[in-house]
Parts: C-alpha cells; sequence; structure tokens
C-alpha cells in the first residue's frame, strides 16, 4: 500500500468511503508497476481492477483514439466488422439497405450513341450477369458500402474482342501507387490468397511497370498466368474508391464506418426500452377471500393446479397488498431516441423517419424536404459508381477497337472518341402534379430546340416507368 500525507478533507473521505479509497490506491498501483507497458494494456489492467471507479476517474478525453496511421489490419477489422453489423444489428442494416434502394437501385443502364452495339453486347451477355445481372447488382452496391472501394477485372481476348466482367475483394489487396506521394492514382495490385500473391495490373498502367515489378519479385504470380486462366485471357483492372478515403494510406474505409458505435447504441436502447416495457405492462388483480386457508387455496386453484405467473395475488384479511405502477418514461425516451438519431442522420442524410422512428411521421411536407436533403447527399455514391462503371466499359470498348494500345505509352497520351452514359435505375422523388404542368408548358412553346426535346421526352419516360402515366 503506498502511505501519503492525507489533508482533513481527504480524512473525511476515507473514513466515509473506504472501499473506493482502497481502490484508488490500487489503481495508483497498477499505474506505476505497468507504465512501461502499452496505453491500451494499462487501461484495460485499471478497468478491470476498478470498475466503474475508473470509468468515473478517467474521461474519454484521456484516451484519445485516431488514425493517423491506418494500418490494412485496421482496414481490414473495420471491414469485417461493418459486414458484421449489416447481418445482426438492424438499425445499421437499415440505414444500408436505404443508400443502396436511392443510391444504387436495381440496375445499370448504359447508352452511347458511338458503340451502342459493343456495350449492349456485353451488359446482356450471360457470362456477365453475375456482376452487371439485376438479381446480382445489390451485392455490388453492398460490398462497395462495407469495404470503401471496388474493384472491376476486365478479362479479354485479343483474337475474339469479347470482354468478360469480374469483381475480387479488396480486403486483402495492397496497392502498388504510381503516385507514392498522393496514392491517387493506382499501377499495380497485390491480392493475397491461398496459392499466394497475385498480381493484377491498373488498366492505365504500361507493361514496362508490370515487367520490373515481376522480374524484382519472382515469387508473385501474374493474374494472366493462374491455372483457372484455361482461356489464356489478358486482363486489366479498374478500380475506384469511395467518398471515406484515408488521406495517408490512400485506401477507403467502409462508407458508414462513422456511424456504427451509433448503430450499437440504438440497439442497447431499444432493448433497455423492450425490458422497461415488458416490466411495466405486467399487473396485479387484488382478490379477498373471507374464510379459512382452505377456502384460500381452493379460491387460488379454481381454474388451474397452478396461478398463472404475475396475473394475479390473493390474500385474505390479514394480508395487504397493493401494486405500484411504475411510468415507462416512454415520453422522454421519445425525445432520447431523437437524440441517439442525430448522428446518423447528419452523418447519411437520412432522416429520423428513414430510421423507423415514429414520432417522426407526423409531418408531411418536412418529411418531403429532408427526403430532398438525403436525395442530394446520395448522388456521391451515384456518381462514384457511374463513374466506376463508365470506365469499366471505356476499357471494354477499348478491347473491342484496338487492344494492342493497353499496356502502351499511346493509351495514355490520346483520348478513346467514344460516348458512354451510364445511369442507375434509383427511385425518383418529383412531384407529378408539377412535372407534368411542365411537360405541358414546354409542348405549348412553338419552337423547341433538339436539346430541350430530348429533355421533355426523358421526363416523360421517367414518369411512365416510374408511375404508369405520361
Amino acid at each position: 500500500m503506498i502511505k501519503h500525507k492525507q489533508t482533513r478533507k481527504q480524512r473525511l473521505h476515507a473514513y466515509l468511503f473506504p472501499e473506493e479509497v482502497a481502490k484508488r490506491e490500487r489503481l495508483i498501483q497498477i499505474y506505476l508497476e505497468g507504465a512501461h507497458l502499452p496505453t491500451d494494456i494499462q487501461r484495460q489492467r485499471m478497468v478491470e481492477s476498478s470498475g466503474d471507479l475508473f470509468n468515473r476517474l478517467v474521461t474519454s478525453d484521456d484516451y484519445i483514439q485516431t488514425l493517423e496511421d491506418y494500418s490494412d489490419a485496421d482496414r481490414l477489422r473495420d471491414i469485417e466488422f461493418n459486414y458484421q453489423m449489416y447481418y445482426t444489428n438492424g438499425t445499421f442494416s437499415g440505414v444500408t439497405d436505404r443508400n443502396l434502394d436511392y443510391g444504387l437501385g436495381k440496375r445499370v443502364k448504359i447508352t452511347s450513341s458511338t458503340d451502342e452495339e459493343i456495350i449492349t453486347e456485353a451488359l446482356t451477355a450471360v457470362r456477365n450477369t453475375p456482376i452487371l445481372g439485376v438479381k446480382n447488382f445489390r451485392l455490388l452496391g453492398l460490398d462497395f458500402t462495407m469495404q470503401g472501394e471496388m474493384m472491376f477485372v476486365v478479362w479479354y481476348s485479343e483474337l475474339t474482342k469479347l470482354s468478360t466482367i469480374s469483381r475480387i475483394p479488396t480486403q486483402d489487396m495492397k496497392i502498388i501507387w504510381a503516385d507514392e506521394l498522393t496514392k491517387l492514382v493506382p499501377a499495380l495490385y497485390i491480392l493475397k490468397t491461398a496459392d499466394g500473391d497475385v498480381l493484377y495490373r491498373d488498366w492505365r498502367t504500361v507493361d514496362e511497370t508490370v515487367d520490373k515489378y515481376l522480374a524484382e519479385n519472382e515469387s508473385v504470380i501474374y493474374a494472366n498466368d493462374l491455372e483457372s486462366n484455361v482461356l489464356d485471357l489478358q486482363h486489366v483492372c479498374v478500380w475506384s474508391v469511395g467518398s471515406k478515403r484515408h488521406h495517408k494510406s490512400g485506401r477507403g474505409q467502409p462508407l458508414l464506418n462513422n456511424i456504427t458505435k451509433n448503430s450499437l447504441y440504438m440497439s442497447q436502447f431499444d432493448d433497455q426500452r423492450f425490458a422497461i416495457s415488458s416490466r411495466g405492462a405486467t399487473y396485479t388483480e387484488d382478490f379477498g377471500v373471507d374464510g379459512t386457508n382452505t377456502d384460500l387455496s381452493d379460491f387460488i386453484n379454481r381454474e388451474a393446479d397452478v396461478a398463472p405467473y404475475g396475473s394475479a395475488f390473493v390474500g385474505n384479511s390479514a394480508v395487504n397488498r397493493e401494486w405500484n405502477n411504475n411510468p415507462t418514461g416512454i415520453n422522454s425516451e421519445r425525445f432520447n431516441q431523437h437524440v441517439w438519431y442525430q448522428p446518423i442522420a447528419s452523418s447519411t442524410g437520412q432522416n429520423h423517419a428513414m430510421g423507423g422512428i415514429p414520432s417522426a411521421l407526423s409531418n408531411r411536407s418536412v418529411l418531403d424536404k429532408l427526403m430532398e436533403i438525403f436525395i442530394e447527399y446520395i448522388e456521391t455514391m451515384q456518381n462514384t459508381i457511374a463513374d466506376t462503371i463508365r470506365d469499366v466499359f471505356v476499357v471494354v470498348v477499348l478491347v473491342s477497337k484496338n487492344p494492342q494500345l493497353i499496356g502502351t505509352p499511346e493509351l495514355l497520351l490520346g483520348t478513346l472518341d467514344t460516348d458512354i452514359n451510364v445511369t442507375l435505375d434509383t427511385p425518383v422523388n418529383i412531384d407529378i402534379k408539377l412535372a407534368m404542368e411542365f411537360i405541358l408548358q414546354q409542348r405549348a412553346k412553338e419552337q423547341i430546340t433538339p436539346e430541350e426535346e430530348v429533355r421533355i421526352a426523358s421526363l416523360e419516360t421517367t414518369i411512365y416507368n416510374k408511375f404508369g402515366i405520361a
């Protein structure tokens, strides 16, 4: 035990709270004995020793955790935890699904005024349905949300000039950057597999870079040389990072990484509310029997051998029983529920009604305005996915026209003369009446430019597809 001079106030405190003082002394002793240990280990030892006292003495500011050094192990941990949260946590799963409903939609639509035939063939081919088909397209969005990155591999044959599109996970992938300083442009990708490290190339990387890395790393397997590549196809990769990009590692973090804690809190909150409501719903009916104990027993067992649990109390005149009904506190807890959801709403643009909070459903005009905010927010996700898929089909067109350009400096010097537009079939939030009035006003003009005609026709098509009217 460590001895030190005590003030009068400290002596009084020690007299009134001897157990707490003993715990404080124990904390000091543990700290001095383990000062050489890492901070996390010290903290864990103190928590185990004194429990609640440590949490009251030490604030969260004393142990600030940062992501300045965001290692591959940290990223893998976050990805696995986000997947686990999606499969087990109702709040997190709901927020994720709303992002996919509005940010991804059901399918991808690709149009081109220059290469429609090439794009349609690749988009509708059976070999590519595992990636871009309706039933699998949502998995793409889910993986992008959980991993914060997308990786497409375009396998192609220089003989047939056809492309097969696949995806690979990014959890165990290492990036060799073309610009190591900014970590914005990737050159090579190393995927760790059971068979060893496999090297993939970015679609803009020249052959010289690939050959140099393979010469310096003989144990690495080039993706073209994999035993599974029985058709002897060539490959290039298209990679992109989401909005949660770490500024030092250059790697993407799970897009909803910053709401996992609040989602956990919301689930704990719901569990507590269920327990309180269940407890508050119990009641006791008070019966009095004027007779002997035998009469009392006969009354208790009048319907069954065992009285229903907690449903009734029976006593004779010598017993006084009162039921104290505790309030559930639901009104104050509704406010608390809004407070818990506030960081989720600010991080995702999703309003409280989308989070399933009933008290947020009362004002339609407010909900419509909040939905406009969410639609604006979700466009970031839409643009990232659409732009990445556009790069994939730029490669598809390039392969079909001139695959010999891949891996040469000429690919970087020029631009491919192709027009490709990618749109996602996402929910539309518009006022039908105002949209139809706008169409009628535009049609009533004496002269309509070709550009205006295209926009009007597009709006008419959208209204018909979504609402069945035009």
